[in-house]
């Protein structure tokens, strides 16, 4: 039976989205795919105020153009940051261009501050379906490594089991030397 398709999609400007994305995509043998926005940096203060900027004002950035086509994989995985207890700029802009596109998903986010569980609310709206699974992780717990053993859990949720291949068809067995079918 071959393996399902899997992709893991996120965007991170600290490293702590990318850290969860890096472990889920090996976890589950999956093609990894890093959102990069188009534009000045992200980081430091400056990046920090534009990101908040984008956030609170529903800008969505332009990005660079996607490795892998999310409409080839049986499973889309998506994780974020959240910015303003809202999902990142960068991932509202990737949703809504692949929403369509996308096959099965689920969701993660890191949270340093509030607002996971709308984070969620808007993956599922921009996604427009319901995830096989959520997963949310707050800085606490990508700090004290309680991380490790909720991504599993979140790992074998999302695993879907494998395809089955189309059956080969039979070759009809004859009798030996008369050159007809035999019976079964």
């Amino acid at each position: 039976m071959p393996h399902p398709r899997i992709l893991v999609v996120a965007f991170s400007r600290t490293g702590h989205t990318r850290r969860i994305a890096e472990a889920i995509a090996e976890a589950l043998g999956a093609d990894l795919e890093t959102i990069v926005p188009l534009g000045p940096p992200r980081t430091g203060v400056t990046g920090y105020v534009r990101c908040s900027a984008e956030s609170l004002l529903g800008i969505l950035p332009a990005l660079q153009r996607e490795v892998h086509d999310a409409a080839v994989y049986d499973l889309v995985v998506v994780g974020t940051p959240t910015w303003n207890a809202g999902v990142s700029s960068p991932v509202r802009t990737w949703l809504r261009d692949n929403a369509e596109r996308m096959h099965d998903v689920a969701f993660f986010c890191t949270c340093g501050g509030f607002g996971p569980d709308r984070v969620m609310r808007q993956m599922e709206q921009l996604a427009g379906r319901r995830p096989r699974a959520k997963l949310i992780l707050r800085l606490r717990d990508l700090e004290d490594g309680s991380h490790a053993a909720r991504v599993a859990q979140f790992v074998d949720a999302v695993r879907p089991p494998a395809r089955e291949e189309p059956a080969a068809p039979e070759k009809a067995r004859t009798s030996p030397g008369n050159g007809h079918r035999a019976a079964r």
